[in-house]
C-alpha cells in the first residue's frame, strides 16, 4: 500500500491542495478486488460500490465544506476523517490523501479560510468517481 505510515504534515498558513503529481487516482486495491471477484460479477459489484459511495460521500463533502466555512473544527475533522476512510477503502488514493491532509489541518484552531473548498472537493471527488467508474462498465 502506498499511503504514508505517518500523518501528512499540515501546510503552514492555509488549506492543503490536492497533489496533481500523485501517480494514480486509484491505488492497487481496485486491481486486487477485480482479481478476487468472478468476472461475471465484477461490473455489478463495482456499480453497487460506486453508487453507495456517491450517495453517501457527496452530501458529506458538502457538510465538510460547510463545517469548515463555519469554523466548526469538530465537524470538519469528523467529516474529513470519514471521507478519507471511505475513499481509501475504494482505492481512491489521491482524494483520500488530500482528505487526510484536511483532517490534520482541521485539528488546529482556528481553521484557515475555506478559499473555495467545496468546488475543489467536488472536482477531486468527480475525478475519483470517474476513475472508479471504469471498473463499473
Amino acid at each position: 500500500m502506498s499511503f504514508p505510515l505517518s500523518e501528512p504534515e499540515a501546510p503552514r498558513g492555509g488549506l492543503p491542495s490536492p497533489n496533481p503529481a500523485e501517480p494514480a487516482v486509484l491505488d492497487e486495491r481496485m486491481q486486487e478486488l477485480a482479481n478476487i471477484v468472478p468476472d461475471g460479477e465484477q461490473k455489478a459489484l463495482f456499480q453497487e460500490l460506486l453508487t453507495m459511495y456517491r450517495e453517501e460521500s457527496l452530501p458529506r463533502l458538502r457538510l465538510l465544506a460547510a463545517a469548515w466555512s463555519a469554523g466548526d473544527i469538530v465537524k470538519a475533522k469528523s467529516e474529513a476523517h470519514f471521507l478519507a476512510g471511505s475513499s481509501a477503502n475504494l482505492g481512491l488514493r489521491r482524494l483520500a490523501d488530500w482528505l487526510r491532509a484536511l483532517e490534520v489541518v482541521a485539528r488546529q484552531a482556528p481553521l484557515p479560510p475555506a478559499d473555495g473548498l467545496l468546488p475543489k472537493l467536488e472536482a477531486q471527488w468527480l475525478e475519483a468517481c470517474a476513475a472508479f467508474e471504469v471498473y463499473a462498465r
